[in-house]
């Protein structure tokens, strides 16, 4: 009973202050310690270990087990654990900046008064306004566009690449999702976040119909077999909410020989016949020899599979190098400037 009851004030004790935790492990493999938390704060630049873990409290626990490990910072939404050999007080101006998402732990019952406060009332209709406001982890985020009212989208969001903020659209990494669906599975979207999905047709035009932030980005990443990378960025991309027709103003890209998008311009979202696996704005004439781009088509894991088949796979044609023409890992991201 004593047990309980202890067990019972403890759980409150942690709940009650919440920016504490108490670490004990392994008599012989662990160190005894309270750690204390400042919220959305980051120690940067002094990590030597990052590893994936359920939990703050595990978080906690893998620090307590290394004798190099003075603090740590744990992302809660990609669940990263950084393990960091110096601390906010040896090292003030490497601690300044808000890192919002992010929780910093270090043994200084001090820590907790640098906490800053992350309103829940916060409504960000775009990654671009999370980045701003000071998340930088590339991973899953709830946005309010407005055009969904009251209502919330889940995206993940790129805050990495090419300066971050990006609405990642679609995924295409490792071939464990199928993209021959149907136009309705295509406008109301399928898979998942944390691997590869389509966000849905009805909530990228839902999110690109607010004009007040400026004009949108989109931006193609892709990446072959051989570890090489090419990308494409369209300005003032838009989308007609009927038939999803494709416009955007003007391209720019690396490893490119032109806009692959060019024959996909003007054109509705749509399938063509069952040989064309998946669905995009494909030329009216549906004929192979007209198709220069093909994201959402059939997924290859042998690398050398299917090069005389541009339409039926994924595909991107207009590259330098032939070889990235068939692309394994693609992002589809939109961004406001």
């Amino acid at each position: 009973m004593a047990e309980q009851e202890a067990g019972k004030h403890v759980s409150e004790l942690m709940i009650f202050l919440g920016a504490v935790i108490f670490v004990t492990g392994h008599p012989c493999h662990s160190r005894q310690q309270i750690m204390y938390a400042a919220e959305n704060r980051a120690l940067r630049g002094f990590a030597y270990a990052n590893k994936t873990v359920r939990s703050r409290v595990i978080c906690a626990r893998e620090c307590s087990m290394d004798e190099r490990c003075k603090s740590f910072n744990f992302v809660g939404c990609n669940k990263m654990c950084e393990l960091n050999f110096a601390t906010r007080r040896e090292h003030p101006e490497d601690f300044n900046t808000a890192h919002r998402g992010s929780v910093y732990f270090d043994a200084d019952e001090d820590t907790p008064l640098y906490s800053l406060i992350d309103s829940s009332a916060s409504r960000y209709k775009t990654c671009k306004m999370l980045l701003d406001a000071g998340y930088r982890s590339s991973c899953i985020y709830t946005i309010y566009p407005k055009a969904f009212g009251n209502d919330s989208l889940r995206v993940y969001c790129d805050m990495e690449t090419d300066g971050g903020g990006w609405i990642v659209f679609q995924m295409r990494q490792d071939g464990s999702v199928d993209f021959d669906r149907t136009l309705a599975e295509y406008q109301s979207g399928f898979g998942n976040l944390s691997g590869e999905f389509w966000l849905g047709n009805d909530n990228l035009v839902a999110v690109i119909s607010d004009p007040s932030p400026g004009l949108w980005q989109l931006r193609i990443d892709l990446g072959n077999w051989e570890g090489e990378t090419a990308w494409e960025k369209y300005e003032d991309f838009r989308l007609s909410p009927d038939t999803y027709n494709l416009q955007y103003w003007q391209y720019e890209g690396i490893n490119t020989n032109g806009d692959s998008l060019s024959k996909a311009k003007g054109q509705p979202f749509r399938k063509c016949s069952p040989s064309l696996k998946g669905a995009w704005w494909f030329p009216q004439s549906c004929f192979l020899g007209d198709i220069d781009s093909n994201l959402n088509g059939q997924y290859y894991f042998d690398a050398n599979a299917g090069y005389d088949q541009a339409g039926p796979r994924l595909c991107w044609t207009l590259l330098d190098n032939v070889f990235i023409a068939y692309a394994y890992d693609v992002r589809f991201g939109l961004l406001l400037p």
